[in-house]
């Protein structure tokens, strides 16, 4: 993570941890309110906020792909679009189909 924005976490947590809110913060730090690629465009200044999505800039096929995502005329919306469709198809398990393990842990 960027220092810059380490910092600026360590300000925002506990302001927030006083209000009783909790410790949040978006994950979004652009265009928060707005479904477009900006979260892409902060991975590649290193600003992701969890760490899982900014390796996806370390990779060397997933690298592609953000930088692609970030780019100027990104086919973010309908890329996005696609997605949602794909993962609406998947079909949900339920009843005993959807069951993950017979014992109680």
């Amino acid at each position: 993570m960027a220092p810059s924005l380490a910092e600026s976490l360590k300000s925002v947590c506990p302001k927030a941890a006083s209000t009783g809110l909790g410790n949040t913060v978006a994950l979004d730090q652009g265009t928060r309110f707005l479904l477009d690629n900006s979260y892409y465009k902060q991975l590649e200044k290193n600003h992701g906020i969890l760490q899982i999505d900014q390796e996806l800039t370390y990779h060397s096929t997933t690298s592609r792909i953000v930088k692609s995502l970030a780019g100027r005329g990104s086919r973010f919306g309908s890329s996005f679009g696609q997605a949602m469709v794909k993962m609406g198809n998947i079909g949900v398990l339920t009843g005993s189909q959807g069951k993950i393990c017979s014992q109680i842990n």
